[in-house]
C-alpha cells in the first residue's frame, strides 16, 4: 500500500501544531475513567443551550461506555465540535453525536448538514485562520477552534478527521480512544 507523502502546507501545520502537543504532553496529563454518555449529555445540553438557532443534538451512545483518557481534554475537543456542528447547521436541520465500541476501540463521530461545504474545503478545515466565506455563522469566530482541537487530540494521541459525505453531511471522526473493562 502506497504511503501518502506530506505537502509542504501539511508539514507546516504540522510544526505549528507540535508546540501546542508538546505542552499538554509535558503538563504530565492524568487520565481519568470518563463515562462517555455523561460527558456527551452534559455538552450536547450545554452546547445546545448556547447556539443560536434551535437544532437538535441527538445523542446515540450506548451505555456503559467508559474510557481512559483525560477528561478535561476530551471535554474540550467534544465541546468544541459539538458546538460548531450546532453552530453551522443549517436550520431545521439535526446534528448527531455517536459514538461506537469494537472491541476495546471507540470512535465518537459528531456530525452535521453543511451544504455550505465543498469536497475540497475539507482539507481545510483544520488550517489556522481559515474559514469558509459565508458560512452560516457570525463573525466571533477566528477560525482557529479546529486547529486547536486537532492539537488537542493528538496531545493525547488520538486521531481527529473530517469527512464530508454526497449528501452534503460533515463528519468529524475522533479515534484511538480506548475502552475500559470496567
Amino acid at each position: 500500500m502506497a504511503t501518502k507523502t506530506p505537502s509542504s502546507l501539511e508539514i507546516a501545520q504540522e510544526a505549528q501544531l507540535r508546540p501546542i502537543a508538546d505542552i499538554a504532553a509535558a503538563a504530565g496529563l492524568e487520565a481519568d475513567e470518563v463515562d462517555l454518555r455523561g460527558m456527551l449529555e452534559e455538552l450536547t445540553e450545554e452546547s445546545s443551550s448556547y447556539a443560536r438557532r434551535r437544532v437538535p443534538c441527538v445523542l446515540e451512545v450506548e451505555d456503559g461506555i467508559r474510557v481512559r483518557t483525560n477528561e478535561g481534554l476530551l471535554r474540550s475537543i467534544a465541546g468544541n465540535l459539538i458546538g460548531n456542528a450546532l453552530e453551522y447547521s443549517p436550520e431545521a436541520s439535526e446534528v448527531r453525536v455517536r459514538a461506537t465500541a469494537d472491541r476495546g476501540a471507540v470512535e465518537l463521530e459528531i456530525s452535521n448538514p453543511a451544504p455550505e461545504l465543498a469536497p475540497q474545503d475539507v482539507e481545510r478545515l483544520f488550517e489556522p485562520f481559515w474559514r469558509k466565506d459565508g458560512g452560516g455563522s457570525s463573525s466571533a469566530h477566528a477560525g482557529i477552534g479546529l486547529t486547536l482541537t486537532r492539537a488537542l487530540a493528538r496531545a493525547l494521541e488520538l486521531d481527529l478527521q473530517a469527512e464530508l459525505a454526497p449528501d452534503g453531511r460533515l463528519s468529524m471522526r475522533l479515534t484511538g480512544l480506548l475502552r475500559t473493562s470496567s
